[in-house]
């Protein structure tokens, strides 16, 4: 009797379950109807227009292994996770990223059109649908944007080539839904590095100075030291206690120990000398405007995005706005040095790959390209002038080529009627690479160098070479990837390079080089950095993400819906035309901005579908 009542249990609950799934699946399928009605090849254009066929893909797919059943709301308005994905893109902002790109009006609306009360009606089933996939393409896009940018870095100028992180899109949207954990998901897309969320907190400080008003400006005037007095030095005090330099403002318009203090973290910060003096330079930088200083923290948050999942517990990292080099173990610097990049109309690109040798005592080829510019007329004006430098011209580019008589001849007329011609200058002690030259083999032929023009290393700002990197002091680099325990170590490093040799050594570990562009980050132990925007980069991503920010006539691409394809592409010329003028570094950020100025102007009358950009001839490089 007990066992026959058990089993009638059974069959009673068995059967309210199976009534409640009939009411459910009755209940809801006016709504999984419509959205497979949203999923048109028609009707899906109006949740990811002119977006990439992966977004649309992604979108169908996602809906379709759930057979249409509805992910953010049911048939009586919008859930639980449906409210908190809403408020994850209310707050974008926080992350660099603007709300307005991902349809928040539509939104709003639609989430007011399908509220319901406890005694009103069922929404309407066509407006729940459109509600749960815009939210679904929100997911997709604002998702996108966080994990890899919203920019696609080979649309610009600079040569980036990195690889950025991806992730199973589908897997993604089921694990949020199913968990309801939406905030946290998409809080894993972020870039797993410390520096990211260093940015992201200095975003927030900085959001907050602007909000308030940001700080006033230093009006222009002699230079600023301790001891002086008047208006200015008031302006001064109020400007740095704004940003936090100073702990407190005041009315003084003395200048005194504690404001010599602040102005020295001041320059710190961003790259000066820290004299405690406030000349033309530091009052560039401090009239440099809040809003300003958002953007600039927002571009690199951007470029953050653009990287692979990690960078690897050792590797060598080249910071070019900082012209300045670390060799990274564990997240702490090993070894730090001083480094001269490429001139703005030779940029040296942003990318990673693996050193794996060391040449002593290297010899230069010399490209074509640079041996007509520059070695030309000092050839014309000075028939020995190849011999004196120990440089050879060659009928070829095999090491048996043999070789040149030069004697009465012009070096252009050789080089230009002979495309395989080659020149080499043997090492000695006037070879620009120095005599060590660290390789890690790419398709730009980039390297790290040595160099004998030491002394341009205590300039401020040092983009002088053709795209390769040297560096400040090449044999310690070489102590710390060829130590005594692999069989070498200090003495045997100088006895070869003593013998005046060539000599190709392999590195025993072979350690990743990333080549990355910060203009603003947070270090460890002088917290937030500030550099110039030396090739531009910020300048134009200002211009593809805010055009309003810049003096643009043309409408803000759409790239929340377009992508970057239909952004318009920067014509690397325009960028070639920054002058390299020495005058002293206010006269060359007044040339880099004139340069970016005009080009973004003609950037605003380019058709975005028509642009395209040019890729750099594989060249070698010094």
């Amino acid at each position: 009797m007990r066992s026959i009542l058990i089993l009638l249990v059974i069959l009673a609950v068995f059967t309210l379950g199976i009534m409640h799934w009939m009411e459910t699946r009755a209940d809801t399928y006016p709504l999984r109807a419509a959205i497979h009605r949203n999923l048109s090849p028609v009707n899906v254009a109006r949740y990811v227009p002119q977006k990439p066929d992966s977004l649309r893909w992604r979108l169908t797919r996602f809906y379709r292994e759930r057979r249409s059943t509805p992910a953010w709301v049911d048939s009586h308005g919008l859930l639980g996770r449906g409210r908190e994905l809403v408020d994850v893109i209310d707050s974008a902002a926080t992350e660099g990223l603007n709300p307005t790109d991902y349809d928040t009006p539509r939104l709003e609306a639609l989430i007011k059109e399908t509220h319901s009360g406890p005694l009103a009606a069922s929404p309407d089933p066509a407006k729940l649908a459109e509600l749960d996939v815009l939210l679904t393409s929100t997911f997709l896009r604002y998702g996108s944007d966080r994990l890899a940018g919203r920019v696609d870095p080979s649309r610009l100028p600079s040569e980036w080539h990195t690889r950025p992180r991806r992730t199973d899109w589908v897997q993604l949207l089921d694990q949020a839904v199913r968990t309801g954990s939406v905030r946290a998901t998409l809080a894993r897309l972020d870039p797993p590095y410390p520096d990211y969320q260093g940015l992201r907190d200095a975003l927030r400080s900085f959001r907050a100075i602007a909000s308030r008003g940001g700080w006033p400006s230093v009006p222009n005037g002699p230079p600023l030291r301790r001891g002086s007095r008047g208006p200015r030095v008031a302006a001064l005090r109020n400007r740095l206690a704004a940003s936090g330099d100073l702990s407190a403002a005041g009315a003084s318009a003395v200048f005194d120990g504690a404001l010599e203090d602040a102005v020295r973290r001041f320059q710190g910060r961003c790259g000066l000398d820290p004299t405690g003096i406030v000349s033309a330079d530091e009052l560039e930088q401090l009239n440099v405007s809040a809003p300003a200083r958002v953007r600039q923290i927002e571009d690199n948050m951007e470029r953050w995005r653009w990287l692979p999942g990690t960078l690897g517990s050792r590797y060598i990292l080249v910071n070019i706005p900082d012209y300045h080099m670390d060799v990274m173990e564990g997240g702490r610097s090993v070894l730090a040095m001083r480094v001269v990049v490429g001139k703005e109309y030779s940029q040296t690109p942003v990318f990673s790959d693996t050193m794996t040798d060391i040449v002593f005592n290297p010899a230069w080829n010399i490209p074509a390209s640079i041996a007509e510019k520059e070695l030309g007329d000092s050839v014309r004006d000075d028939s020995d002038y190849l011999s004196k430098h120990h440089m050879h011209v060659y009928a070829g580019q095999s090491k048996d080529a043999p070789e040149v008589d030069m004697k009465g001849r012009d070096l252009s007329s050789v080089l230009s009627g002979n495309s395989s011609y080659s020149i080499r200058q043997e090492p000695g002690p006037t070879n620009p690479l120095g005599r060590i030259k660290f390789l890690f083999p790419n398709k730009f032929n980039v390297y790290l160098h040595d160099t004998p023009a030491g002394h341009l290393f205590n300039r401020k700002e040092r983009d002088f070479s053709h795209g390769c990197i040297r560096v400040e002091n090449a044999e310690a680099l070489a102590e710390y990837l060829l130590p005594t325990e692999d069989g070498w170590g200090p003495d045997r490093i100088q006895k070869t390079l003593d013998s005046s040799e060539d000599a190709w050594v392999k590195v025993p570990h072979p350690i990743p080089v990333h080549i990355l562009y910060w203009t603003a980050w947070v270090d460890p132990q002088r917290g937030l950095q500030f550099r110039e925007d030396l090739y531009g980069i910020d300048s134009v991503l200002d211009h593809v993400l805010e055009p309003s920010a810049v003096a643009s006539v043309s409408p803000r691409p759409d790239l929340r819906t377009t992508g970057v394809a239909s952004a318009p592409a920067v014509p690397r010329a325009g960028m070639e035309a920054i002058r390299t003028s020495r005058e002293g570094p206010r006269a060359r950020a007044r040339d880099r901005r004139s340069s970016i100025r005009s080009l973004l102007s003609r950037l605003a009358g380019r058709h975005s579908g028509s642009a395209h950009r040019s890729r750099h001839a594989k060249t070698r490089r010094s």
